[in-house]
């Protein structure tokens, strides 16, 4: 049963990805725009959740902190990822997300959680962590990915790294009859924490941007991409009441990357270059040793 949770969730959280680029080439990255992903999504998913729960949510304390934490980060993360994908490819987003999601959270289970350090897994941690140097090296001579794209990737590593583990905590201290509950309470965070920046976001709104943000094709896209990302988070957590986190992690995120670049392919008509194809090689080598 884990294992079939986990492919779904990958699966969702493709779907995820793509909805969000496709939203981004529509509306565009401006202040407005990243504010009304963030409240469209948010409320999307907290309203069809907070029905389908039953117009109730469980939870204990420390799962309410780290749904809360969760939620409010996400507001940063979606920001991060829209504007990364106006930068670079969406190949090097996918890099960076699937990086931070194996790193930090396989950290976390082996320190906080007391999973199994093994020799393999040493190995994949290092892996990882030296996944980008053929990115690093070719920036200097063909890529030209301007600075505010590393700093934006760096930041996608880093947060979605810590919403492993939130999610992980979530799932602690929560059954898994009410995983719902928490995604419902995440999302809420979400909007919850958006909310007060729309005033600020309305000031800098330009026509075209509005026009672009308030089609119904666009609004259709925030609000599906949400509820996707969601029940993909909500299989996610449910699939680590079944299987380690260290492997959960991992796997989720290889398949995450792989579907995604050759989506993004197909789609987008994005090329994989050299750097890019040995980056992706050997997070996919890390991701297979932690699963061994």
């Amino acid at each position: 049963m884990g294992y079939l949770q986990l492919a779904g969730s990958i699966a969702c959280l493709v779907g995820a990805n793509l909805l969000i680029k496709a939203y981004q080439r529509s509306a565009g990255t401006g202040v407005f725009s990243l504010t009304a992903y963030n409240i469209l999504s948010s409320a999307a998913v907290f309203f069809s959740f907070f029905i389908a729960s039953g117009f109730a949510f469980y939870w204990t304390p420390i799962n309410l902190m780290a749904t809360a934490g969760f939620g409010i980060l996400m507001v940063l993360y979606n920001n991060f990822k829209i504007q990364s994908m106006s930068l670079c490819p969406l190949i090097m987003t996918t890099l960076a997300v699937a990086a931070g999601g194996v790193l930090i959270p396989a950290i976390f289970g082996f320190i906080a959680l007391g999973e199994p350090v093994t020799l393999l897994k040493v190995i994949a941690l290092l892996l990882v962590m030296l996944s980008f140097l053929p990115l690093l090296r070719a920036q200097k001579v063909s890529l030209k990915f301007p600075l505010k794209a590393w700093m934006f990737l760096g930041l996608i590593i880093l947060v979605n790294g810590i919403l492993g583990i939130l999610l992980t905590v979530a799932k602690l201290h929560s059954q898994p009859q009410y995983g719902m509950d928490s995604m419902g309470m995440i999302y809420c965070f979400h909007l919850l924490a958006t909310l007060p920046t729309l005033p600020a976001a309305v000031r800098t709104v330009t026509r075209p941007e509005t026009e672009g943000v308030f089609r119904a094709r666009t609004v259709f896209l925030a609000a599906l991409s949400g509820i996707i990302q969601a029940i993909g988070n909500l299989l996610l957590m449910q699939a680590q009441y079944e299987l380690p986190t260290s492997v959960v992690m991992p796997v989720s995120q290889s398949g995450i990357l792989l579907f995604v670049s050759v989506s993004s392919m197909i789609l987008y008509r994005e090329k994989l270059r050299l750097p890019m194809a040995i980056s992706m090689g050997i997070i996919i080598l890390a991701i297979v040793l932690f699963a061994i």
